[in-house]
């Protein structure tokens, strides 16, 4: 997947990390679907850059979450650690939380405000 999920907010001064979240999770599931259809077992690599994001905040837009933070990401492209997958048909939200939890850390949060435990999205 690539390009196009990245919208800035110009007035909030950053991205909404969970419209990030939603378009990878959507995206990585049609991924597992194929993959399913051809046969391909794992395991695969998965990683996670964001290009053209020096000084963007990571925003949420989660009713859950009380306020931002104003940290800002020190560097134009940010290269999240790859990671393996051995078991292709976990469900997607679990797969890229570790992806995820480090992209919400480089925006100063501790882990991605949209799971309620882990690999398991908040509803509400």
């Amino acid at each position: 997947m690539s390009g196009g999920i990245l919208e800035r907010d110009p007035q909030a001064g950053g991205f909404y990390g969970q419209h990030v979240e939603l378009n990878v999770i959507r995206a990585f599931s049609q991924y597992q679907g194929l993959w399913a259809l051809l046969g391909v077992p794992g395991p695969v690599m998965l990683g996670l850059t964001l290009s053209g994001v020096k000084g963007w905040k990571v925003l949420s837009a989660g009713a859950w979450v009380i306020g931002d933070h104003n940290m800002t990401l020190d560097r134009d492209v940010v290269l999240i650690p790859e990671l393996v997958v051995q078991d292709l048909a976990l469900p997607a939200p679990a797969l890229l939380q570790p992806l995820f939890d480090l992209m919400w850390n480089g925006g100063g949060w501790a882990k991605s405000p949209s799971y309620s435990a882990p690999g398991v999205l908040r509803t509400s």
